[in-house]
């Protein structure tokens, strides 16, 4: 495993030790907002999300970044201020933040590091609003991620087809293009 995906995992097995069932969904995305993902989060909320955003270098030290996570929060409700403060029965936005910062912050990858905290901030307020949403962003940082996975290029399967859909429209889902490449070996 990669050290990017071991960050990620350890992220992910922090977030259910300490919330456990309180949360539907727990798991990682894989690229961008878009209108639509927002739209499903917000329909399965409440829920966290985690994603890789970017990895700086560092003049000093080649072959390693220094790493920036985020872990996303959603909720709904029918009012912004149950959102935010829950109620008897759902969590709130304020209190899966509250649970979360203590234990990512410090928290250790073996062979990585340790994460720290770097703020929390409200995210997507228009779009959520009108969605019946709140999402807020924990920003974490890893200094330090050495970058030096080797995959066993042998067991890995020979890569025959490349297939991709593109949608030039947001929002829509049919795709406006399918194209495939076959490779040959």
């Amino acid at each position: 495993m990669g050290t990017i995906s071991q960050v990620e995992s350890a992220i992910l097995a922090q977030l259910e030790t300490t919330l456990g069932a309180t949360v539907k969904v727990k798991e990682s995305l894989g690229g961008n907002w878009t209108l639509d993902l927002l739209r499903k989060a917000i329909q399965n909320a409440p829920g966290v999300y985690v994603a890789f955003l970017n990895g700086r270098g560092n003049p000093n030290r080649d072959g390693y970044l220094d790493g920036s996570f985020v872990v996303f929060v959603v909720a709904k409700g029918p009012v912004e201020q149950l959102r935010r403060q829950g109620t008897p029965r759902v969590i709130g936005a304020y209190e899966i933040v509250e649970r979360l910062v203590p234990v990512l912050s410090g928290l250790r990858v073996d062979g990585v590091g340790s994460i720290s905290v770097t703020g929390v901030d409200n995210l997507f307020k228009e779009h959520t609003f009108e969605l019946g949403g709140t999402v807020y962003g924990i920003a974490l940082t890893l200094p330090g991620m050495p970058m030096t996975y080797q995959a066993d290029l042998a067991s890995l399967a020979p890569f025959l087809l490349f297939h991709a859909e593109h949608s030039l429209v947001a929002g829509e889902d049919e795709p406006a293009a399918i194209d495939e490449v076959h490779l040959p070996q």
